[in-house]
């Protein structure tokens, strides 16, 4: 059996690191100015803010992601009494949790040293306030369950990866580490079911390798999935038929989306650094391990709304070269090609993660933006000017105007009673002003991305209980990015006779029309 070290320098780095990030993503909060996809900031907010007031994922508005990410960032609205900077607080308290448990999994795998790296990358994995792929000062909170979907599933590449590259004569692993990839495997399932489908290839690829364990760590890995399972259908009343409703109408839409040509970037330093790894250490299993994670790598760049990038890399690194120094042998280094090729495929994504982070404490760069404030948060946030080849309304200064007229519209008619829903992509106008979040609608109503022409909800569903409905008049057009009335467009083809049925015109600005429900409705 592997035997219990104690407190090595290694561990003592790890703690040390763990607290300054920690405690830089608190500092930070939110950083500031928000720059690309600025509006996906308020998916988070307005979904976490929906939870956080009782509604739930898939019950209360349709979602193809899971309940997990919006619970992660309710959890950071109430520790922040509501303020944008939720979005930090949250990210430091369950980016430090997922760091300790990928800290524990691969020291006890191979060594401290190892553990430390693999802890610390997952951590600045989660808390970089950057689009992975994207440019590290270029401030985004866009599609942050990414970042959480990649940590879980660098453990489960961890758990497996120790298992194909240990000996068959060797000790069985520990159940423990069954358990913890099927929680990890549960939990990807009720983040982004895509992240806990390509997760399973690892688990399925075991016995291709040889593995040990057989059906006692498959009986372990499915307590550790249904443990997470129950708990979460349990919050979700169990009501299966919206969730698979919600998958099926995701699974049908995306298909358009798929990026193939992202491909492209397969090519990049962190797989010719594995790969290189993989053929120094000369065996069968190595070479399985690096190809499988650059396979799975290219499936999710894919599926994914992300600019680029293979993260997964540095945790097929880490195992590789832990495994070429046994544990018991600890003490021994690493030969020079090794501890390259493992930096190599660790240090990109690491030190974007640092100077982003560096960036955002110290405000660089200090350029303003546009302000939008929001006193019934008692907050205020700035967005960077948008650079492309057309002004855009999403972003910096077009997107404050925008909201500012949304809001002043809201303030002259609404009262704190009632909420209001959106034809628009994300809805920040509840979360803003404090609003009751009416059920209905989407966590993000992206067309041809979460629903289509065939599959949508039904209008009942859709309108839920709102008594008012905010619709955009237009988007401009940036010749350098999709189509940004494609949205609202499509909710008026599908929406847009029962919203006339339903509900009347009782106010207009020069950028939104606000309907109210008909008194017999």
């Amino acid at each position: 059996m592997i035997s219990c070290r104690w407190f090595s320098r290694a561990d003592a780095v790890f703690v040390a690191a763990l607290v300054i990030v920690a405690g830089i993503c608190t500092y930070i909060g939110i950083a500031l100015p928000l720059g690309s996809f600025a509006d996906d900031a308020f998916f988070l907010l307005g979904n976490a803010y929906r939870v956080a007031g009782g509604q739930i994922p898939h019950v209360d508005f349709s979602s193809p992601w899971g309940p997990v990410i919006f619970l992660i960032e309710a959890t950071g609205l109430h520790l922040s009494g509501m303020r944008p900077n939720g979005l930090g607080y949250s990210n430091a308290l369950f980016g430090s949790l997922i760091a300790i448990w990928a800290f524990f999994v691969a020291r006890a795998r191979w060594s401290p040293a190892v553990g430390c790296v693999a802890g610390v990358y997952t951590l600045l994995l989660i808390v970089a306030p950057f689009v992975l792929g994207g440019y590290p000062r270029d401030f985004s909170y866009a599609m942050i369950y990414n970042r959480y979907g990649y940590a879980l599933l660098g453990i489960v590449l961890l758990e497996c990866a120790g298992d194909m590259l240990s000996a068959k004569d060797r000790v069985r692993p520990p159940v423990g580490f069954a358990v913890s990839t099927g929680v990890a495997l549960g939990l990807l399932l009720f983040l982004k079911i895509s992240y806990a489908l390509v997760a399973m290839a690892f688990v399925v690829a075991l016995p291709l390798a040889g593995s040990a364990g057989g059906w006692r760590r498959l009986a372990a890995m499915f307590g550790g999935f249904a443990l997470v399972a129950v708990a979460a259908l349990s919050y979700l009343r169990f009501d299966l038929r919206d969730m698979l409703q919600d998958l099926t109408m995701a699974a049908s839409s995306r298909a358009p989306a798929l990026k193939p040509l992202t491909l492209t970037g397969i090519v990049c330093l962190e797989n010719a650094a594995l790969v290189i790894l993989a053929a120094i250490m000369r065996t069968y299993r190595a070479a399985f391990v690096a190809w499988l994670t650059i396979g799975i790598g290219g499936v999710v760049l894919v599926t994914n709304q992300q600019l680029g990038g293979f993260p997964l890399d540095a945790y097929a690194a880490l195992a590789l070269a832990g495994a070429y120094v046994p544990y018991s042998e600890y003490r021994q280094k690493w030969p020079a090609g090794i501890a390259l090729a493992t930096v190599l495929c660790v240090l990109p994504l690491g030190e974007a993660s640092v100077i982003s982070l560096t960036s955002a404490a110290l405000h660089w760069p200090p350029q303003p933006g546009a302000t939008l404030a929001m006193p019934e948060r008692d907050a205020v946030l700035t967005f960077a000017p948008f650079v492309g080849k057309v002004k855009t309304e999403t972003d910096g200064v077009e997107y404050v105007e925008d909201l500012n007229d949304g809001l002043n519209l809201l303030r002259r008619h609404l009262d704190k009673r009632e909420g209001v829903l959106t034809f628009d992509q994300f809805n920040p106008f509840d979360y803003i002003l404090d609003l009751p979040a009416p059920r209905g609608g989407f966590a993000a109503a992206a067309y041809d991305y979460i629903f289509d022409n065939a599959y949508h909800p039904s209008a009942e569903r859709f309108f839920g209980n709102a008594v008012y409905v905010l619709v955009p008049k237009y988007k401009k057009r940036a010749l350098d990015r999709y189509e940004e009335d494609g949205d609202t467009l499509a909710l008026l083809r599908i929406y847009g006779s029962a919203l006339r049925a339903r509900f009347a015109v009782v106010g207009e600005t020069k950028h939104w029309v606000l309907w109210r429900r008909k008194t017999n409705e």
